[in-house]
């Protein structure tokens, strides 16, 4: 039923790693309806059955058409979304967007678990519980553990609770990566504070900049800001009328990139 025009390619839009990997739907903007009338996400794997008391379903997105959402009718039963894809770099970190309901004492949760010849090797994890509900769309930032190198495939799991009423919301998933350019580039020793931010945030380097460009990026690969003829040591980046949410960004000098990273911006 419901699809999108394209996919989302979140990864760093396309900064931080000249290899490219995305994650498949990450946006949950692709559905498809099956004969129980379930809308499931196109290039997941789910728990939707025609009478499974807990479900899978597209709701209104963060900033896109859609998100996912994992509902509970109670029974203990609990809806899960999970993805598994090939990769070539590990990640640092999973990032997203979120939502939840609690009706009652209840959790709710999102892991990621990197593979190397079929064994899990590395792991992150993210909980939320009704002692601290989020209302609202919300960034959250998933650290990875990083017990090796060696990757070869991303398994996320979404996990809904098992509480009649609960419900946990999903957008814009991304994830940073541990090969990006920043860590391999002496001159990429940048700080940034405060961030997440609200109306202004300064970047800092050890380094002098010399007619250096700032590029930021949206989740949808999409330029937002830019700021030229950069010198000295330290950036000033002004809000102006960017809306809160997960941003990237990409210093420049001399045709070479210098760094990246991410910001994020709060109301």
């Amino acid at each position: 039923m419901k699809t999108a025009l394209t996919l989302l390619t979140i990864l760093l839009f396309s900064f931080a790693d000249a290899t490219g990997q995305t994650i498949p739907n990450a946006g949950f903007e692709n559905w498809t309806t099956d004969i129980w009338q379930n809308d499931n996400p196109d290039n997941w794997d789910h728990s939707n059955l025609d009478i499974q008391p807990a479900k899978i379903f597209v709701s209104p997105g963060y900033q896109s058409n859609w998100a996912l959402g994992a509902i509970s009718f109670g029974g203990g039963m609990f809806a899960f979304a999970k993805c598994k894809f090939p990769v070539i770099s590990h990640p640092a970190s999973l990032n997203a967007f979120v939502k939840t309901e609690f009706s009652n004492i209840d959790s709710v949760n999102i892991e990621i678990f990197i593979y190397h010849n079929g064994l899990a090797v590395d792991s992150g994890k993210w909980i939320n519980t009704n002692l601290s509900p989020i209302a609202t769309w919300t960034p959250i930032s998933i650290s990875i553990t990083q017990s090796t190198s060696s990757v070869d495939s991303v398994e996320i799991r979404i996990n809904g609770g098992v509480q009649q009423g609960t419900i946990l919301y999903v957008d814009e998933l991304s994830y940073s990566l541990t090969n990006g350019i920043n860590e391999n580039n002496p001159n990429g020793n940048l700080s940034i504070f405060p961030n997440p931010f609200s109306k202004q945030t300064t970047l800092q380097s050890n380094n002098l900049f010399s007619n250096a460009t700032l590029t930021i990026g949206n989740c949808f690969g999409h330029t937002v800001k830019q700021i030229k003829s950069i010198s000295g040591q330290t950036i000033t980046i002004q809000r102006d009328n960017l809306p809160s949410g997960l941003y990237f960004i990409r210093l420049t000098q001399d045709n070479k990139i210098i760094t990246t990273n991410k910001l994020i911006i709060t109301d």
